[in-house]
């Protein structure tokens, strides 16, 4: 919990300057510290409740991310935590300094996250769901999020114009051609100096995950995996569940290479790329 003092020294510097980026507000605080403002009760800070982002409510949290508010939240501070000490080991340069694109946004979920530490006119979002486009839209971002298609040719943002680019839980649902469409886009629109962070999740994803519950298609799937590096149960055309290796990466899209890869053993491996 912050104190109050704090809170109230928040609320008269916005007071007095109300365009004041967040991140000069937040930067030095302690990231749960800032991810708490998002459950806190504050109607007595008018100012800082009006900058803030809006959460969505609980059962629509759930519906995207499995889980809700501080739990859910947990997981954002962990995030939040990585990528910004990932990102500037392996560019050597300022988070503070970058612009960064949340693909596949959702609600914004991890969009706010990055407030902490950017100003809000260098945290773009963008997705192919016209609903998760109206409800981002909806809560309060600086910047709109974009409509981006589900197999992109090119993408609505200039080129060389971000630093660090994220598909959280975005490739680990979508088919091959989707796949290879996003990779192929995403590469003009970064920085030289830029990273990329992608999430896939292996071949054991089919047999240890109680989401796959179909035994044959558990097995065909991780045969293609073994044999190709990719598999897709396809559950609509744009959608479902994949599994990706790291070599697949490597042989399909070789105008990146791969600087870090990160395994938490729970069926999301994290990958960062950088352009080549």
């Amino acid at each position: 919990m912050v104190a109050s003092e704090i809170l109230e020294q928040t609320e008269r510097s916005i007071e007095e300057n109300p365009n004041i980026p967040l991140c000069k507000l937040f930067s030095s605080w302690d990231i749960k510290d800032y991810a708490s403002l998002y459950f806190s009760d504050l109607t007595v800070y008018p100012s800082l409740q009006r900058r803030l982002p809006k959460m969505p409510p609980a059962d629509i949290q759930r519906h995207w991310n499995w889980f809700s508010d501080k739990e859910l939240m947990e997981r954002s501070v962990l995030f939040s935590k990585n990528i910004k000490e990932t990102y500037e080991s392996i560019t050597g340069r300022s988070l503070a300094d970058a612009s960064v694109l949340d693909y596949g946004a959702g609600w914004g979920r991890l969009t706010r996250m990055m407030l902490q530490f950017v100003p809000g006119s260098r945290v773009h979002a963008c997705d192919a769901d016209p609903k998760s486009i109206n409800l981002y839209n909806s809560l309060g971002f600086e910047n709109i999020c974009q409509k981006v298609s589900p197999v992109p040719v090119e993408l609505p943002f200039a080129q060389r114009s971000y630093d660090l680019v994220w598909l959280w839980s975005i490739l680990t649902h979508l088919p091959d051609k989707a796949t290879d469409a996003v990779m192929n886009s995403l590469h003009p629109i970064m920085t030289p100096h830029g990273m990329l962070l992608i999430t896939i999740r292996p071949a054991k994803f089919w047999t240890e995950n109680p989401l796959v519950d179909n035994k044959s298609v558990a097995q065909k799937m991780v045969e293609e995996h073994e044999v190709t590096g990719f598999a897709h149960n396809a559950q609509s055309p744009y959608w479902g569940d994949t599994s990706m290796s790291v070599d697949y990466i490597k042989q399909k899209w070789p105008q990146w290479a791969v600087s870090k890869v990160e395994d938490d053993g729970l069926h999301q491996i994290k990958v960062y790329l950088s352009p080549n």
